[in-house]
């Protein structure tokens, strides 16, 4: 099959180069235009470019992937399939309806559970313990078209964003693998998605990133892990915002001699760990970045600030 492969983000690396290894033809990749990042504001190319120059493949990057130009330059290729993977623009119908077999997904979720842009970050903040990625053939509806594959996996209680995207991504590049194969032999079967159990996965704002110290413990571990390593939960501490990264619930037989204190967000030390008070128990913090400074342990930030009784995160 003649496949053009559509992706940005490190999510969609693991598939690109497993559909090469395969030996399914890619045509052409589309991708994000390079953007500015760091402090030099220079323009960096996606992960999904690097992977496709690496690999020899041809790349496209519009700036808008739905004008009647970039419809033409991809017509002219004569593709089976499209697949996408967190490529980050909406595909109108006239694209949609340019490969022969279809336009396929992956998607980081089980649908159609967490629709939408931000489904590992939301299944994580609303502590979801079983998460999964799932191939599904696109329609104009956002993530709404017919179920082909998908594949279950555990979260564990203190994974982080980053690292979960990672496993998924692993696991999404396999389904695509056997999706594709499924496609190929004529074997696939179509499954609607059950509009009864749709649930949204809004985009992260800056808002949904402030720590609200009054939350149960579990829950504002739940939102750090869900946040880190970018954008990171945030808090502030002496007038400066502070990125709070990696947290754990502690065990019971590590908080013999902290008192308990009934004012959330107040920060405690004991024998040389960090805890913060929440509405409901105590939170460790094990990884935190300073506004200004460079990620540091909660042992650093003890020892580099010199806390004073009764200071708090606000």
């Amino acid at each position: 099959m003649r496949i053009i492969f559509w992706g940005t983000s490190e999510f969609a690396d693991p598939s690109l180069e497993r559909i090469y290894n395969s030996g399914f033809e890619i045509t052409c990749v589309v991708t994000a235009p390079e953007k500015q990042a760091g402090r030099g504001l220079k323009l960096k190319p996606s992960p999904v470019r690097i992977i496709a120059e690496k690999l020899g493949l041809n790349v496209v990057e519009p700036l808008n992937p739905n004008t009647e130009d970039v419809y033409q330059k991809l017509n002219e290729k004569q593709v089976d399939l499209c697949v996408l993977a967190a490529y980050g623009f909406l595909i109108k119908s006239q694209l949609l309806n340019l490969p022969i077999k279809g336009f396929v997904n992956i998607h980081p979720s089980l649908l159609p559970k967490y629709r939408g842009a931000a489904p590992i970050q939301r299944a994580i903040i609303a502590g979801e313990k079983i998460t999964g990625v799932t191939t599904f053939f696109m329609n104009e509806a956002m993530d709404a078209g017919d179920i082909l594959l998908q594949t279950e996996t555990e979260i564990d209680i203190n994974e982080t964003y980053d690292e979960l995207q990672k496993r998924l991504a692993q696991i999404g590049a396999e389904l695509i693998i056997k999706t594709l194969n499924l496609i190929k032999d004529g074997n696939i079967q179509r499954k609607v998605q059950d509009t009864s159990q749709i649930t949204l996965a809004k985009k992260i704002k800056k808002e949904d990133c402030l720590i609200n110290w009054n939350k149960q413990a579990l829950s504002i571990h739940n939102l750090i892990r869900g946040l880190s390593a970018e954008p990171g939960a945030n808090t502030h501490f002496r007038d400066k915002r502070v990125r709070i990264l990696k947290s754990k619930i502690p065990d019971a037989t590590m908080l013999p001699n902290i008192r308990n204190v009934s004012t959330p967000g107040q920060i405690l030390v004991n024998t040389k760990n960090l805890f913060v008070q929440t509405q409901s128990g105590f939170l460790q913090i094990l990884t935190l970045q300073i506004e200004g400074g460079k990620v540091i342990s909660g042992i650093d930030f003890i020892n580099g600030q010199r806390l004073q009784p009764e200071e708090y995160f606000k």
